[in-house]
């Protein structure tokens, strides 16, 4: 919960920490969102929280996986070993004092994700395993986005930009589709112009 407000600020180094409210200029004593050095002081909290968690398993017992600050995690075995894993692993974190969001907290075989539907499948044509359903909203938006893009002689390079940003995250989802964004952001690159090389020579009077 407030992620980011949770980590406190060394006076030293809340200069920082400093914006603009109306007239007035002010100070945090924690990181705040749209700071630079937030996301990266947060992330090391992060990872520190994910590893030392997925320390306290075995990786076929419980495995775990953060997102910013968003965790998400699968469990094996009954229901009561699958209750007490669960159980240890919030009293971990709320031992080191993260807090929660528990209204937001979902479990199941199918629960929703930054953006998508992550389901256990048991049986299927695939086998076994977890099924990624990105948002149909989202796709379609892209899918709309991308058949007016072939209307065009010429695309602006925003409209590209926002295009790709949505487009990477559902290759964030879906890795399949990386590579068929590579063409996408290199054609937003500005155009490298080439300089006529400096020749030496002579001239005779």
């Amino acid at each position: 919960k407030d992620a980011f407000f949770n980590i406190p600020v060394d006076p030293r180094g809340r200069r920082a920490t400093c914006y603009k409210v109306f007239e007035k200029f002010c100070v945090s004593n924690s990181l705040v969102f749209g700071a630079g050095p937030s996301p990266l002081i947060w992330g090391r909290y992060a990872a520190w929280m994910g590893r030392a968690a997925q320390g306290l398993f075995d990786f076929k017992e419980l495995l775990l996986q953060i997102y910013v600050d968003d965790p998400v995690w699968i469990v094996r075995g009954t229901p009561e070993e699958r209750r007490r894993a669960t159980v240890a692993l919030l009293l971990f974190w709320q031992v080191f004092g993260f807090p929660f969001s528990w209204g937001k907290g979902q479990k199941g075989q199918e629960v929703q994700w930054i953006g998508a539907t992550l389901r256990v499948v048991n049986r299927g044509p695939h086998g076994r395993g977890v099924r990624v359903e990105v948002p149909k909203e989202k796709a379609y938006g892209l899918s709309q986005t991308a058949t007016g893009f072939l209307d065009k002689n010429l695309v602006g390079r925003r409209d590209l930009r926002k295009f790709a940003g949505q487009a990477s995250f559902i290759a964030g989802l879906v890795p399949l589709l990386r590579p068929s964004l590579s063409g996408i952001w290199a054609a937003r690159k500005e155009p490298v112009t080439q300089k006529s090389p400096v020749l030496p020579g002579r001239m005779r009077a």
